[in-house]
C-alpha cells in the first residue's frame, strides 16, 4: 500500500519488551523489608505517574504485607492466650493494618478506573478506524480529480498508523479489513497508471533500505539486538509498505528473507548456547572480581601507586560491568561482592589521601620549625659551635616527605638563603652581625652576583681598570659556601 517516503527514518528501531535482555538489574529484596517500610514503599509505588508499569512489585509487596501481618496476628493472638485471654475475644487491628487495607482500597479503585479508561479509549480508536475504513470505501466512488484523490488516501493511511490500539478481539479482523479496502484503492489507482508506477517505485526505493540495514544486522556481533531490530523490519514491510512490480515482488523478498534466515539461525544457535554464555560471563565476572579483590588486598603505599591502581580499578570495574548476564543462581551473590569489594576500596583510598593531608601539613611544619631553628642559630652569640648541627639540619631537610610543590618551593628558598648566610659567615671568620653590617652584606652579595652579568673588556689596559675599580667597590672576600 502507499505510504510517505524513506519509513525506516521516520520510524527509529525500538526494543522488543519480549527479548532476553542483555543485563538484568538488580531486583530489591522487599522479603527483608518489615512491616513499615513495607507499607511505605507500597504507598510510595501506587501514588507514581506511572504506578501501572510496577504492577508486579506492588502485588508482590502485597503478598509479603499479608504474609508477615499473618505472622503477626498469630503470634499477638499465641501471647493473648498465653496471658490467659479467651480465643474468642481477641481482637487485633493495629494502625499499620488499617492504613495498609485504605491504600488497597485505593490502589483497586485507581486499577479500575486505570482500566476502564483504557477500555473506553480502544473503543475510540476501534471508533475512529471504522470510520477511516469507511472513508477509504467511498474514495472509489468520488468524481473528482484522481490526485486529489490519491492525496485524500495518504491522509487516511497517516490517521490509521496515528491512530491509537483498538480492544484485542477486533484487533486482526479489523486490520484485514482496512488491508482489503486499502488493495481495492489500489486496483481503483490501476487507472492511473503513472501513479501507480510511482507509488510501486517508492514501495521498490523502500524495500530496498530495509533488506539493506537487514544485511547489516545480519553481521553484527549483538544476535539479540539483531533479532529485535529484524522485528521491527518485518514490521515495516508488512504495514507500512505496499507493492512493488510484480518482475521485482519475489526477487525482493527472496533476498529479504535470506538476511532474516541467517539472524533467525544464528538467534537459534545463541539460545542453544545461552547457558553455556551464561557460564563464561561467571567466569570472566570471577576473574575481575579476583583481580579487584587484589588490589583490596595489596593497597598502594603512595599517591603515585594510588593514581596508577585508581586508574586500573575503573577500567576493570568498566569490564566487569559491561560483561553480560550471569547465571540467575549466581546473580545477586556476584554484584553484591563488586560492590562490596568496591566499596572497601574506595573507603582505603578516601583513608589515605585524608591522611596524606595530615602527613603534608606536619610536614610543612618539620620544614618550618628547621628554618625557626636556623634562625635562632644565626641570633646566638656561639653561633659558629652550631656547625655540626647545620649540617644535620640539612641532611633532616632532605628526609622530609612530601610538601605541594608551590608551598615547598617557597619554604625552599628561604632555608637556602639562611643557610648561605650561615655557611658564609664561616667562610668569612665573621664575628658578629649588626643590621648595618648584614645590609652592607646585603649590597656586596648583590654586588657580586651583578658582576657576573657585565661584559668584559677585550683591551687588556682597559681590563686591568675595569678590574681595579670593581675592586675598590667591593674590597672584601668572595662567599663561596653555598647550601647543599
Amino acid at each position: 500500500m502507499l505510504r510517505e517516503k524513506n519509513p525506516i527514518k521516520r520510524r527509529s528501531v525500538t526494543k522488543d519488551s519480549e527479548d532476553i535482555p542483555l543485563e538484568v538489574k538488580e531486583e530489591t529484596d522487599y522479603g527483608t523489608y518489615e512491616i513499615p517500610k513495607l507499607l511505605a514503599e507500597l504507598e510510595k509505588l501506587y501514588k507514581e505517574e506511572n504506578w501501572n508499569s510496577q504492577n508486579k512489585k506492588i502485588q508482590g509487596i502485597i503478598h509479603l504485607f499479608e504474609l508477615k501481618f499473618q505472622t503477626e496476628l498469630q503470634n499477638k493472638k499465641e501471647e493473648f492466650i498465653k496471658e490467659g485471654g479467651n480465643e474468642i475475644d481477641f481482637y487485633y487491628r493495629p494502625k499499620h493494618k488499617v492504613d495498609f487495607d485504605v491504600i488497597i482500597k485505593e490502589y483497586k479503585q485507581n486499577k479500575r478506573k486505570f482500566f476502564q479508561e483504557r477500555e473506553q479509549l480502544q473503543k475510540l480508536n476501534l471508533d475512529r478506524k471504522l470510520e477511516i475504513i469507511e472513508s477509504l470505501k467511498e474514495l472509489i466512488n468520488v468524481d473528482e480529480n484522481i490526485n486529489t484523490t490519491y492525496k485524500r488516501f495518504k491522509e487516511l493511511q497517516e490517521s490509521w498508523h496515528k491512530t491509537g490500539p483498538v480492544p484485542r478481539a477486533q484487533s486482526n479482523n479489523l486490520w484485514q479489513t482496512y488491508k482489503h479496502h486499502t488493495e481495492i484503492f489500489y486496483d481503483f489507482l490501476h487507472l492511473n497508471r503513472e501513479l501507480r508506477e510511482l507509488d510501486f517505485k517508492h514501495n521498490y526505493q523502500e524495500k530496498i533500505k530495509i533488506i539493506e540495514e537487514a544485511e547489516k544486522l545480519s553481521k553484527i556481533e549483538d544476535v539479540l539486538k539483531a533479532s529485535r531490530d529484524l522485528n521491527t523490519l518485518h514490521r515495516l514491510w508488512k504495514n507500512d509498505l505496499g507493492p512493488v512490480g510484480k518482475e521485482h515482488g519475489d526477487e525482493l523478498w527472496k533476498r529479504f528473507q535470506e538476511a532474516s534466515h541467517i539472524i533467525h539461525t544464528r538467534r537459534q544457535e545463541f539460545d542453544k548456547e545461552y547457558d553455556n554464555i551464561l557460564e563464561d560471563n561467571l567466569k570472566k565476572k570471577k576473574a575481575i572480581l579476583e583481580k579487584m579483590e587484589g588490589i583490596r588486598d595489596n593497597l598502594p603505599k603512595n599517591h603515585n601507586e594510588w593514581h596508577n591502581t585508581i586508574n586500573l580499578f575503573n577500567k576493570i570495574r568498566q569490564e566487569f560491568q559491561d560483561i553480560g548476564q550471569v547465571p540467575k543462581a549466581n546473580s545477586k551473590a556476584s554484584w553484591n561482592k563488586f560492590r562490596t569489594v568496591s566499596r572497601e576500596i574506595n573507603h582505603q583510598k578516601n583513608i589515605f589521601y585524608k591522611s596524606q593531608k595530615t602527613e603534608q601539613k606536619n610536614n610543612i611544619d618539620l620544614k618550618k620549625n628547621l628554618i625557626q631553628e636556623v634562625k635562632d642559630i644565626l641570633e646566638k652569640e656561639n653561633w659558629k659551635d652550631f656547625n655540626d648541627r647545620m649540617k644535620n639540619i640539612q641532611k633532616d631537610w632532605r628526609d622530609i616527605g612530601f610538601v605541594p610543590r608551590k608551598l615547598s618551593n617557597v619554604l625552599w628558598e628561604e632555608f637556602k638563603a639562611i643557610c648561605n648566610l650561615y655557611f658564609d659567615r664561616v667562610k668569612s671568620g665573621y664575628q658578629k652581625i649588626n643590621e648595618a653590617e648584614a645590609a652592607a652584606y646585603n649590597v656586596k652579595n648583590e654586588f657580586v652576583e651583578n658582576l657576573k652579568t657585565l661584559s668584559l673588556p677585550s683591551d687588556i689596559e682597559a681590563l686591568k681598570i675595569f678590574y681595579s675599580e670593581r675592586w675598590k667597590q667591593y674590597k672584601h672576600r668572595s662567599f663561596n659556601r653555598k647550601c647543599r
